[in-house]
């Protein structure tokens, strides 16, 4: 989440409002691997770091929306989930 974090930084330091931010889904297919903070590679590249950004960058999408023009997140994947399956017991596996 480390790099979400610097990313977030950046934009932010770099742009007050923000318009419209699109999260897209983008690794798939990569050996088993926890990231440093502790989730599996998939689920933080493809959903908790999209969560995460969404949320660092929340006040500026705000910022520009007004309620003629509001601001809009977009996260796109891929149809893959209807053939993996959830292990809700361990969720990084």
């Amino acid at each position: 989440m480390k790099s979400v974090r610097a990313f977030a930084a950046r934009v932010q330091a770099k742009f007050d409002k923000i318009h419209i931010l699109f999260n897209n889904a983008g690794v798939m297919c990569v050996p088993y691997k926890l990231t440093d903070d502790g989730f599996e590679s998939h689920m933080a590249i493809n959903y908790y770091g999209h969560f995460l950004l969404t949320h660092l960058l929340l006040p500026q999408l705000r910022a520009a929306g007004t309620p003629e023009a509001r601001s809009r997140i977009v996260n796109v994947s891929s149809c893959v989930n209807k053939v993996g399956e959830i292990d809700y017991a361990d969720i990084n596996r």
